[in-house]
């Protein structure tokens, strides 16, 4: 067994061609790690240096953590998030306000 605890990623991850990342940005107060518009090129350079596009649009938060433990990423993660949960659900139901 390795004496050095895996990484653990946890992500918060929205995705849907309805979904506006600014807006929803604005609306959590919550600044994402990473977002793409449907159609625009590939975050990775190989990729877009042959073509290839982002297939559905997204707004992304993550948690990189060090640990033999998945509760301390959930924890992180959910600390951001958690506080605007009726915000990301109203968006969710009815779009952006």
């Amino acid at each position: 067994m390795s004496s050095r605890p895996p990484v653990i990623w946890t992500e918060f991850f929205l995705e849907g061609n309805e979904l506006d990342p600014d807006t929803f940005t604005q609306l959590v107060g919550v600044q994402p790690h990473r977002t793409g518009k449907n159609g625009d090129p590939s975050a990775n350079p190989m990729a877009a240096k042959r073509g290839v596009r982002i297939p559905q649009t997204f707004w992304c938060i993550e948690v990189e953590h060090t640990s033999y433990s998945m509760d301390e990423g959930v924890q992180v993660l959910l600390a951001q998030i958690w506080p605007s949960r009726e915000k990301v659900l109203e968006y969710i139901k009815i779009g952006h306000p």
